[in-house]
């Protein structure tokens, strides 16, 4: 097979690094790495507008490294593991082009932690400044959410 400058495209795939070498390794990578799941809708309502909207779930693969890692923090607060589960996001768009060369888009998302990083956040101290013994700290929940809204308008020329 041949190989070289010459035989490869000019614009490296997206698997690779820029000399033309894999980017990962082909087991995969060599953490613990993330399952994520999602869902899209994509929708064309009317002539010139364009909904979008998805959801999409993260959640490790594999948490035993993570409940061995903090196998003393779980016992002190009378924990046995950590959840599997990140994160969970939802989130969507709208689009109007008024024409080729200007368009308005309203995007968002919200994002909420999971079983997992519920866990996490009860291993971390609460106290105000952090202060005291672990054991009696104060354990943090993990209850807020994230949020990203965006209005865009843009003109090409």
């Amino acid at each position: 097979m041949l190989d070289g400058p010459a035989t490869r495209p000019d614009t490296p795939l997206a698997v690779e690094n820029s000399v033309g070498k894999l980017a990962a390794l082909p087991c995969g990578a060599p953490n613990a790495s993330t399952g994520k799941r999602a869902w899209r809708l994509r929708a064309f309502p009317l002539k010139g507008h364009e909904l979008a909207a998805w959801y999409t779930y993260r959640g490790m693969v594999n948490a035993k490294l993570l409940t061995i890692a903090f196998a003393p923090e779980l016992a002190a607060r009378h924990m046995n593991s950590i959840g599997t589960g990140e994160e969970h996001e939802i989130g969507g768009w709208w689009q109007w082009t008024l024409n080729p060369n200007f368009d308005i888009r309203l995007a968002g998302n919200i994002a909420f932690a999971a079983g997992g990083m519920h866990d996490l956040a009860k291993l971390a101290n609460c106290n105000y400044g952090g202060a005291g013994a672990y054991a009696t700290s104060v354990p943090c929940r993990g209850n807020d959410v994230a949020t990203h809204a965006e209005a865009r308008f843009r003109a090409r020329f």
